[in-house]
Parts: C-alpha cells; sequence; structure tokens
C-alpha cells in the first residue's frame, strides 16, 4: 500500500544525491591538513621554549653534605668562609660571640 502512496515515494530531487560544490570540499581538506600542523608546531614551539630548563616534583640529588655544629650555643658575629668555598679540616668558619 505505501507503493501506491504518491505522498511516501521519493521525488527526483530527493532521489539524486545532492553535489558538493568543489569549494566546502577544499575547505574541509585545508583544516583537516591545517588543523595537525598547527599543533604540531604549537607543540615545537612549546618544547623549544623548555630547553635548558630542568624541573621535578620529587627527586633526590647525590651531593656530598656536612653538618656543622658548635660545641657552644651562641651568636654567630663573624663568618670566615664564602659560599662554595674549599675548606680545610681545623680551618676556622666562624666566631661565636663569647659572650653567654
Amino acid at each position: 500500500m505505501a507503493d501506491a502512496d504518491p505522498q511516501t515515494r521519493p521525488t527526483a530531487a530527493q532521489a539524486a544525491p545532492a553535489e558538493q560544490s568543489p569549494r566546502p570540499r577544499r575547505t574541509r581538506m585545508v583544516l583537516m591538513l591545517a588543523i595537525p600542523l598547527l599543533i604540531l608546531i604549537a607543540g615545537v614551539i612549546y618544547w623549544q621554549s623548555l630547553q635548558g630548563k630542568v624541573s621535578t616534583d620529587n627527586a633526590y640529588v647525590h651531593v656530598d653534605k656536612v653538618t656543622v655544629s658548635a660545641q657552644v650555643g651562641g651568636k654567630i658575629v663573624e663568618i670566615m668562609v664564602r659560599e662554595n668555598q674549599t675548606v680545610r679540616a681545623g680551618d676556622l668558619l666562624f666566631r661565636v660571640d663569647p659572650e653567654p
């Protein structure tokens, strides 16, 4: 019965596939190539900006550390060494205020 009903039959305009003009097809192709290319360029620029910078959330660095403590407590009045200066055993590092 549906075959006899003219309203349910597809018309010639509906049956023929809609032809796409070359412009939207070209635009789609340009976007499909341009967007990944832009993402790649942005990634390379970001990667280049991080060169020479080191960061970490949780790392351990192996360094020789020596804890220095005085046999007496007091205020330090004079420091005899600079930062990163090599010292030997027995070198005077600082003076502690002699007053209690």
